[in-house]
């Protein structure tokens, strides 16, 4: 079964892309529907409508003309909204949520403030879609957040490690075994990250070599040591397990500062989940940029390595439980 890609999109995504998909249609509202005079628009002005079409006979036209413009640019900035969301909010993209924070107090918010001011009838209502941006603002925010790991590493002596990822990639497969013994083997890293210890032009032809501390990875807080060279260069990481439940889920994140070359510090894992054909798997990995540059190229390699990397993880779990061929 081939590798489905997917972006890990929450409840904070989907209701920014609710807000987006409100200001889609709140634009064709104003376009094709919206007539040039409400009566509450008519009561704040303090006159009446055959009073404004003799002084201004051709003000109904006008304001038609004018709703259609406001329409156009609301609708236009619910596509993006909901674009922003639905690909670039679930990736944690550094800055994509305070965009939308910004764009949320320009429309929905400014329009829902001024409705007030003008004690439209439909103030309440429209106070829905603003309170709705801000739950999705927080849900995001809380996300993010979630993002900073402490973790404790047995050779850190107890010293707290902190640190936060910003961008993010996973995938998800289907795999023809049940979730526990699933589980017990990705819990052994040599077996989650055999294609590290192969040569790979991915790699630029270099190999990984694991080695351990007596807990081989298989506790919180067991230290996974990475050696190896890439073009002659020596790389050498330290990853300390930072969440293990069984058969649920398991997480494992880099310590220090890691000098690497296309991508920087990480923080992987993967969640199981039963399904009918066996085991519904997510391999996944927050990460930060390496020392590459220029940085659109680095943002490119890293985006496209850690796709990498996930996607043959979730292939080769599928291949260990593939049904033999008939």
């Amino acid at each position: 079964m081939a590798v489905e890609r997917a972006s890990r999109r929450r409840l904070g995504d989907w209701l920014m892309v609710a807000c987006g998909v409100w200001l889609v249609g709140l634009g064709c509202y104003f376009i094709f529907i919206r007539p040039a005079l409400l009566p509450e628009d008519v009561r704040f002005i303090g006159s009446n409508v055959p009073v404004l079409q003799a002084a201004a006979p051709r003000i109904a036209e006008w304001l038609s003309l004018v709703f259609a413009v406001m329409g156009g640019f609301m609708a236009g900035a619910g596509i993006l909204v909901s674009y922003l969301a639905f690909e670039v909010l679930p990736q944690r993209t550094r800055g994509a949520t305070w965009i939308l924070v910004i764009v949320g107090a320009l429309t929905v918010g400014l329009m829902s403030a001024v409705n007030f001011a003008l004690r439209s009838d439909f103030r309440w209502l429209l106070l829905c879609p603003a309170l709705l941006w801000v739950g999705a603002i927080a849900l995001s925010l809380r996300r993010s957040q979630r993002q900073r790991w402490t973790v404790r590493s047995n050779r850190d002596c107890g010293k707290e490690v902190t640190m936060s990822f910003p961008l993010h990639t996973e995938t998800t497969a289907y795999v023809s075994a049940d979730p526990a013994t699933l589980f017990d083997h990705l819990d052994d890293p040599r077996r989650l990250g055999g294609h590290m210890e192969k040569p790979s032009w991915r790699a630029l032809g270099s190999a990984m070599k694991y080695s351990f501390d007596p807990h081989e990875g298989r506790t919180v807080g067991s230290v996974i040591t990475l050696t190896g060279n890439i073009v002659g260069a020596p790389l050498h990481l330290e990853e300390v397990v930072s969440e293990r439940n069984p058969p649920r889920r398991k997480a494992w994140q880099t310590t220090g500062h890691p000098r690497l070359i296309v991508i920087g510090g990480y923080r992987m894992g993967y969640d199981i989940v039963p399904s009918e054909a066996g085991s519904k798997l997510t391999i996944f990995i927050d990460y930060e940029l390496g020392g590459l540059r220029p940085r659109r190229l680095a943002q490119w390699l890293g985006r496209w390595y850690a796709r990498w990397c996930v996607n043959q993880m979730a292939a080769d779990a599928q291949a260990r439980f593939s049904l033999p061929s008939q």
